[in-house]
């Protein structure tokens, strides 16, 4: 039973993404499904491979691997925002249903960046399912109060102790 289960979530997890494309050629309008490298280094994908620009973008707006809803709210964010993740001064939008790549700068306008600057913040840690990294430092007050209330736990303890 345990391994039914394991191979039943393991195999969901594989496939979960592969209906992103499909979702995004619906979502966009699109004659066809973008290939796999549009996000990830190859086309195999997998984990820890959307690092390219746009799936950097897609980062931005919460898209979670498994879930094309938000896939379908993130594309829609893209759209709006006028999105540009290469900086090329195209829209992320405009470049895919125009057959352009959203990663690549050099097939832009000649006359610079317009919009948004692109994404710049920290690389999705796990293909598809890139969620919203956490600032380490966010958690530093929290320690520091854990640690003084530590402190003077132990303090008072000690002097209880000598009494």
């Amino acid at each position: 039973m345990r391994w039914f289960l394991l191979a039943f979530f393991w195999c969901t997890a594989a496939s979960a993404s592969e209906v992103f494309p499909e979702v995004m050629a619906r979502e966009w309008g699109l004659d066809a499904e973008p290939e796999c490298v549009l996000c990830h280094k190859t086309d195999e994908g997998g984990a820890r491979t959307a690092t390219r620009p746009f799936a950097v973008t897609l980062s931005r707006y919460d898209v979670q691997g498994g879930n094309p809803g938000s896939l379908t709210a993130a594309l829609r964010e893209v759209r709006s925002s006028q999105t540009d993740s290469d900086a090329d001064g195209y829209s992320d939008y405009d470049e895919i249903t125009t057959a352009l790549n959203p990663n690549d700068a050099s097939d832009g306008p000649e006359e610079g960046p317009i919009g948004p600057p692109p994404y710049s913040g920290p690389l999705p840690q796990h293909g598809c399912a890139v969620a919203t990294p956490v600032d380490p430092s966010s958690a530093a007050p929290v320690l520091l109060v854990a640690l003084g209330l530590s402190w003077l736990g132990l303090r008072k303890a000690r002097s209880r102790a000598k009494s």
